[in-house]
């Protein structure tokens, strides 16, 4: 999360195109598709009980199970 100051959009392109950033999100697929689901899961503190993740994740199509569980993260908030 950003601090007060920086919360601007400016501010938020700056940071996405970070090399820090791009990195980290360049290893997230492979981290989503492989065996460390659960854990980026719970490090994000997303929840899988919904009925779209839970269909995501019965079809094994675990970025879109990501997806949806950042998606319901954001509507809750």
């Amino acid at each position: 999360m950003l601090s007060e100051g920086q919360q601007t959009k400016e501010k938020l392109v700056e940071n996405l195109r970070s090399p820090q950033i791009r990195q980290a999100l360049g290893s997230l697929p492979s981290a989503i598709a492989g065996d460390w689901f659960n854990d980026v899961l719970a490090n994000f503190q997303l929840d899988t009980a919904s009925e779209k993740v839970q269909e995501a994740i019965r079809l094994g199509n675990m970025i879109l199970a990501f997806l949806e569980s950042v998606m319901e993260s954001v509507a809750r908030k």
